[in-house]
């Protein structure tokens, strides 16, 4: 009986594990077997949020609330709405804007104008919760009167030193045309530029306007110069209009294929190409200081917004100088700060943690702007250390053997080593290899007080031996602690350039250590030429360059009111030119042109690296520019009418109605050969307007184009080779 219930219970533990056996292979076939993908739920949402209905309507009229809502098919939100929200006119206190659910709420908090259109404009800040579409251009109007103004002005900023287009800019028009309204009053309506520099002004009224452009620091919607504000203004008068016209409307199935073209009737504003010259006033602007730094313990720097002709005295106030001369000045490092080192001599001056000094400098009057007053500070300039500890450092420290307690220190056995000199340090540059242009310069990183030339000696090889030879020596006006040798120096010459041991010593007593540096002028067939032949330069007095040089100039010619017809002859003598309606006109900027030069306007050329910096400078000599000896390399150019023959790029000045000098670039880019002489020729007249070759533009919008998805494609089950963290890698 025994034996028989036994082989039972192992008969039912055998199917008990077969089952079990069959259960998971069962299992694991079906988990094997099955799709791994994620479920989709549908097609993604590439279309952008649309506008449903409004309180107030859209372009209603005899609007007398503060309130706007604005509904749309579905859940939305406002990207940075202080920024990217324009409401016009200006309003002197910021609205409240707010996205809840599909509406969005708009609370005008200023009083409403009377007989006045309003804008709200959200550019493309309004965008879908889910997949961020946004709505592009989206805008909304209405009237506080019984007329609703629909004109629009448009056009783009440019950065007229680099030809960069300028986002994020104010805009403005004025219907008052006096010179002050700029400075005196808010704009009447204003629009922001985009990422490409463009703008549209809209809603607005018949009439003639003054068009700016404004970096508005203060927010007041005027010039403030004091404020050292960038600003472009427009020197002619504008009168918006618009005409019906029809125009090519095309459909794309994709970015590149076409589907329909069809020609529509459209209503389009005028002017639709304004282009502002953006630039900072050649004026100083407000004087006033700036926050001190001491960024190492022996140096204190001032620095200021604008330059100043005399360095401030600093007084001291919670210390006592041993010596009537505690301190030295030199400009800061970077020539386009306007900073002022002060370098303290004493170390029980510099070793303490915070120096208080008084310091007098002038600066503009807070009610008289042009006016000067002696200002006087009390400065309190602390230093703290930065102490870094790497681990190289305390893995050393950690290795170093622990001295036994008790044992006295070797210290007491021995003399205080003596700190070690610390020599001035000086690099010379170039060295190794010379170009016959070459300007060989000597920086140091201490004020030497006493730096004259017989402190170097400049040798050439001849044959084994090396001759002294004289050269030009300058101490840099532009940049600090830094000392200019000049010489011609000629093709496969050798030079030495030697600085003996404490020739040059630093107010810290630190001595240079002796110094020799060898360079070699390459041969001339190392290098390329190029000759660049200018056509079109513009007569004096026609800074926008629309006159050709080869064009004859009248005899007498105060003003051209208007670019001429191409088919149009200049007459003998102008007072003023008028163009038919019917006439066809060549399209370049209108500005006014000298009377009598007859000068072609002075001009230079600059080579660019492919980052867009400049490398070379050529003055252009009857029409040519000339760069001899180049590297052999790729170089974009661009020209720049020098009017006041200074050789450096010059801001405008409103307050002269002077607009900057113009910047022209070649959209072509050169290349050098070794030994070899390239010539090209460049009708700048021909140039377009604010042009600038695409692999110098920085400020390139961001590719707003939506990269597609497939929802299918990527609900679809995942490789199951893959190396990923699920079972498939099991074999059987």
């Amino acid at each position: 009986m025994q034996i028989k219930e036994i082989e039972m219970i192992k008969k039912r533990v055998g199917n008990y594990n077969l089952r079990l056996q069959a259960v998971v292979l069962l299992s694991y076939s079906l988990f094997a077997c099955a799709n791994i993908g994620n479920p989709n739920g549908g097609p993604y949402d590439e279309t952008p949020p649309k506008y449903v209905s409004s309180k107030p309507a859209m372009n209603q009229l005899n609007f007398k609330g503060n309130k706007i809502e604005i509904w749309f098919d579905e859940y939305i939100s406002i990207d940075n709405p202080s920024e990217n929200v324009i409401i016009t006119p200006p309003q002197t206190q910021a609205p409240i804007i707010q996205a809840i659910g599909k509406k969005i709420t708009v609370e005008l908090r200023d009083t409403l104008l009377e007989e006045t259109t309003y804008t709200i404009d959200f550019t493309s800040s309004i965008v879908d919760n889910n997949e961020k579409n946004a709505l592009e251009n989206f805008s909304f109007a209405f009237s506080t009167g019984a007329v609703l103004d629909t004109l629009q002005i448009s056009g783009i900023v440019i950065n007229a030193e680099d030809l960069e287009p300028v986002p994020k800019m104010l805009v403005g028009i004025h219907r008052d045309l006096s010179d002050t309204a700029f400075t005196k009053t808010p704009f009447l309506r204003t629009s922001k530029t985009d990422e490409r520099g463009r703008f549209n002004i809209k809603n607005v009224a018949p009439g003639t306007y003054r068009v700016f452009a404004l970096e508005d620091k203060n927010r007041n919607y005027a010039y403030d110069k004091n404020n050292n504000e960038g600003l472009a203004f427009l020197d002619s008068i504008v009168e918006p209009y618009c005409e019906r016209a029809t125009v090519a409307d095309t459909i794309w199935k994709d970015t590149i294929t076409v589907d329909t073209v069809m020609m529509v009737e459209r209503t389009l504003f005028y002017p639709n190409d304004l282009v502002l010259w953006f630039f900072r006033d050649s004026i100083s602007p407000r004087q006033r200081m700036l926050r001190p730094e001491r960024t190492k313990e022996h140096i204190i720097t001032l620095k200021f917004n604008a330059p100043i002709d005399t360095f401030p005295k600093p007084v001291p106030l919670n210390f006592e100088p041993a010596d009537t001369i505690w301190y030295v000045t030199q400009k800061g490092e970077d020539p386009e700060s306007f900073a002022i080192n002060y370098w303290i001599l004493d170390s029980m001056i510099f070793k303490k943690d915070t120096l208080q000094v008084e310091v007098s400098y002038w600066r503009n009057n807070d009610s008289i702007p042009d006016s000067l007053e002696l200002q006087t500070d009390t400065l309190n300039i602390p230093y703290k250390a930065v102490q870094t500890q790497t681990r190289d450092n305390r893995s050393r420290l950690s290795n170093q053997p622990r001295r036994p307690t008790g044992t006295p220190s070797d210290t007491t056995l021995t003399e205080p080593e003596r700190p070690p000199v610390v020599p001035l340090q000086m690099n010379i540059s170039p060295s190794g290899s010379l170009n016959p242009y070459d300007i060989i310069t000597v920086i140091v990183n201490e004020p030497v007080l006493d730096v004259r030339k017989e402190h170097f000696v400049m040798e050439i090889g001849v044959d084994t031996l090396w001759q002294e030879v004289d050269f030009d020596f300058e101490i840099d006006s532009t940049r600090a602690m830094t000392y200019l040798l000049k010489r011609q120096f000629n093709y496969e010459e050798s030079y030495r350039l030697t600085v003996d041991s404490a020739m040059l010593i630093s107010v810290y007593d630190h001595p240079n250590n002796p110094t020799t540096v060898q360079m070699t002028v390459k041969s001339k067939k190392e290098y390329g030429n190029l000759l660049i032949n200018i056509h079109g330069l513009p007569f004096m007095g026609n800074i926008g360059g629309v006159m050709p040089a080869s064009r004859d100039l009248p005899e007498t010619v105060d003003s051209l009111a208007a670019v001429l017809p191409a088919s149009q002859e200049l007459p003998e003598s102008v007072d003023s030119v008028e163009v038919d309606a019917g006439d066809s006109v060549e399209v370049h900027q209108v500005l006014p042109l000298a009377g009598n030069s007859g000068k072609v306007m002075p001009a230079f050329v600059e080579l660019l690296n492919s980052a867009g910096a400049p490398v070379r400078k050529a003055i252009v000599e009857n029409g040519v520019a000339t760069f001899m000896d180049l590297n052999v390399d790729k170089y974009y150019a661009r020209i720049i009418f020098d009017a006041n023959e200074n050789g450096s790029w010059d801001a405008g000045n409103y307050e002269e109605k002077r607009q900057p000098e113009r910047v022209i670039y070649f959209m072509i880019q050169f290349e050098t050969r070794l030994n070899s002489l390239f010539e090209e020729d460049w009708d700048v007249s021909k140039s377009g307007i604010g042009q600038k070759p695409d692999d110098l533009v920085k400020n390139k919008p961001k590719d707003q184009t939506k990269i597609k998805r497939d929802y299918r494609e990527e609900s679809k089950p995942r490789n199951r080779n893959s190396t990923s963290t699920n079972m498939g890698g099991l074999r059987f």
